[in-house]
């Protein structure tokens, strides 16, 4: 096939969404002849950046190796390891086989991204990446790290250089304008996109708060001008259009703080600030599971005691720790990392990360100051994402009720007309 591709991750668009989506102006025009593809089923963590990663390769964390948002680290001087800016796995380096990027490079296809988690670096011929804006001290620097040289002299002080970090997370409004000007200047054929706003509003006010409406109408109305990009340059006709979700959320009931028995087991040491003097093992959180780091993996007496002691946790805590992985057995959940071990909490338990204060807090306590909702669940929980597709080369209306992320990249190539012999599963069945 010879047409062209845009594919527009909305952060944590889930299937239950379809009935505001329904009533919505633009979406309600694209769902009246588009495909649909509900409950798709995640890989494992159910995070950004591992999802949308085996969103583009068409594999499990265990073959494309980003096993979760963020390098883990012990920090020294701050005991907040989820906020942004800390240690993101931003660079497409750190993807262990190719991406579908790679895979229309090689066909001659022309590639662009306009923030595409773990894209950072120079593939896609337009690259503006996704990176936090303070990484490496401003977003000039920052930005400019992962992006196209070209782009950030095209669009940094046009849409960036204006935007208050500080004061707003909605960076979608000048990444959907990237995306457009892109869209319009070079006429790529394959074009990636991230819109956040709806994992952000979901994160601080609950999966199901009056928010999500709000974040849909504006993910509405950016979808509508990256649309009306392609009929500016005359594309539109020639374009197909994938609409995905990465994840589903879940409401957080209470947060856990696992490095607080292993404090008390002697496996963390603290100075007299309360921070990291020194470890033997320690838990980094990845949400609503956790990813037990050892100093040295490969003493077997240790990872004997941490086993033990993780088992006699889940025995004392069954209400809040559901499942204890050993790496093999993560292994067969497709997920693989330089952890030891997995830890997964009951539905609702959410992991904290801190070194002090109380093991356990109650989302609905004065003391709990943290996310509403979350995600990095395993897969067979919450809410499941969808895929809304149309264009000349997609069937109308056609309806899948379940799949699985890995059978969207085999998907894009098929509309491509290209080959990733990687991928592990076949294309969905909305192709004309």
């Amino acid at each position: 096939m010879s047409s062209k591709l845009v594919i527009i991750s909305v952060d944590a668009l889930q299937t239950q969404d379809l009935e505001i989506m329904k009533e919505l102006p633009g979406f309600k025009k694209i769902l009246e002849k588009a495909s649909i593809v509900k409950n798709i089923r995640e890989v494992y963590p159910t995070l950004t950046n591992v999802n949308h990663v085996s969103i583009i390769t068409g594999v499990t964390p265990a073959q494309h190796g980003v096993y979760h948002n963020q390098y883990p680290y012990a920090p020294e001087t701050d005991t907040n390891w989820n906020v942004v800016g800390y240690n993101w796995i931003w660079e497409s380096s750190a993807i262990k086989v190719p991406t579908l990027i790679d895979a229309a490079k090689e066909a001659g296809l022309t590639t662009a991204v306009a923030t595409w988690p773990t894209m950072g670096g120079a593939i896609p011929d337009y690259n503006f990446a996704e990176m936090w804006p303070y990484m490496y001290g401003s977003p000039r620097a920052s930005y400019g790290v992962g992006s196209s040289p070209e782009i950030m002299d095209r669009f940094f002080d046009k849409y960036v250089a204006g935007f208050d970090f500080a004061k707003s997370f909605e960076v979608d409004q000048f990444v959907v304008p990237i995306a457009c000007d892109i869209l319009k200047e070079n006429q790529p054929d394959l074009l990636l996109t991230h819109i956040i706003l709806l994992d952000g509003y979901r994160h601080k006010t609950g999966n199901d708060s009056e928010y999500v409406e709000k974040a849909l109408m504006k993910a509405d109305v950016h979808i509508q001008n990256i649309l009306n990009a392609t009929k500016e340059a005359g594309t539109y006709e020639n374009t197909n259009f994938i609409i995905v979700g990465d994840h589903g959320q879940i409401n957080i009931e209470q947060e856990f703080q696992l490095n607080i028995p292993f404090i008390e087991a002697g496996l963390i040491s603290l100075d007299s600030k309360n921070l990291v003097k020194d470890y033997t093992a320690y838990s980094f959180s990845a949400g609503f599971s956790s990813q037990i780091m050892l100093k040295d993996p490969k003493d077997e007496a240790m990872l004997s005691s941490v086993y033990h002691l993780l088992l006699e946790l889940q025995k004392q805590y069954p209400d809040y720790i559901e499942h204890i992985y050993t790496i093999e057995e993560a292994a067969e959940e497709g997920l693989t990392g330089p952890f030891s071990f997995v830890v997964e909490g009951t539905l609702g338990t959410c992991f904290g990360n801190q070194y002090t204060g109380a093991l356990i807090t109650k989302a609905n306590s004065p003391d709990y100051h943290s996310y509403k909702s979350n995600h990095g669940y395993h897969p067979s929980k919450g809410p499941k994402p969808l895929m809304i597709a149309f264009g000349p080369d997609i069937k109308e209306n056609a309806v899948i009720e379940s799949a699985s992320v890995l059978n969207e990249c085999p998907t894009f190539c098929k509309l491509l007309g290209i080959q990733m012999p990687t991928a592990e599963e076949k294309a969905l069945d909305i192709i004309k």
